[in-house]
């Protein structure tokens, strides 16, 4: 997917580098009573330069963490920031909303309500361009369809609703409306697991030459190991809300150096786990910072 030819009415400059840090940040849910710790301290930096793969099973806060990163979950302690604003900030008003979501853009799993159902897919394709980038109805047509074409989407299921497309029709869309503005970043949680496994292995080649050919970062959310490690050069392990291990890909593969992440990899390597993995293996001293 190429950038566009005409520059002219966009509403401001594709930012050259873009930062998403965690520093302590910290979500709970719940009352003083009974609280439940989604997120628990944790401090990591995402950058437009990197592809980083964040793993871990259900309930082990890797969903939470995303929409943190993206502004849609504040936390309760610690920030969130973005080039070092702090997110919660930025997106106050309507100029830094703007300028945050031309730059980081998420795509997450429930498309049922990430659509509105009065308007057809075309429409909410098109919005983001009209509105971030201030192209002409010409020019975001034909981003438009230009990016349909790269999902294997016929431009004809653009004039339906959501509802009149099927399941995995629908989150191709949605990863059409992140990718039709060109983030800087892009976030994904879970964003394959409503598709066939025929189509999966084309969205994941779609996701990773997207980040190459347009020197973009991105943060992939997923409890699946392989599609992870195929996308992203760098892997983030979530425990029980905690980050326990980061480090690139391949070594945290052949090495990995936390319990829980050995466990993840022999089930998923069908071997039988052999360590346990338990509340002494959350003390604060195994968790990883970067």
């Amino acid at each position: 997917m190429s950038e566009p030819q005409s520059t002219a009415g966009t509403h401001g400059p594709r930012p050259a580098y873009v930062e998403l840090v965690l520093d302590a940040a910290t979500k709970q849910y719940g009352s003083a009573r009974s609280r439940f710790t989604a997120v628990d301290a944790v401090t990591a930096t995402f950058t437009s330069d990197q592809t980083v793969g964040v793993v871990g099973e259900s309930g082990s806060g890797k969903s939470t963490l995303a929409k943190m990163l993206v502004g849609f979950e504040t936390p309760n302690g610690g920030r969130v920031t973005f080039n070092g604003e702090s997110v919660a900030q930025v997106v106050k008003s309507r100029s830094g909303r703007m300028d945050f979501r031309r730059a980081v853009q998420f795509i997450g799993q429930d498309t049922t309500s990430s659509f509105d159902p009065r308007r057809r897919l075309d429409d909410s394709v098109l919005l983001p361009l009209r509105t971030l980038l201030g192209l002409s109805d010409g020019e975001a047509r034909a981003r438009m369809a230009e990016t349909l074409d790269a999902l294997r989407l016929p431009v004809a299921l653009a004039s339906r609703y959501p509802f009149e497309v099927s399941g995995g029709q629908r989150q191709r869309f949605a990863i059409a409306r992140g990718l039709v503005v060109r983030p800087r970043i892009l976030v994904c949680d879970e964003v394959v697991s409503a598709l066939d496994v025929s189509v999966q292995g084309a969205i994941l080649n779609l996701i990773k030459d997207y980040c190459e050919q347009h020197s973009a970062g991105l943060i992939f959310v997923s409890h699946g190991l392989p599609a992870t490690g195929f996308v992203a050069q760098e892997l983030l392990v979530m425990y029980h809300g905690r980050m326990v291990e980061r480090g690139p890909s391949a070594q945290v593969f052949a090495d990995p150096q936390h319990a829980y992440t050995r466990s993840l990899l022999n089930a998923y390597r069908g071997e039988p786990t052999l360590e346990p993995v338990g509340d002494d293996d959350l003390d604060p001293a195994l968790t990883v910072a970067s």
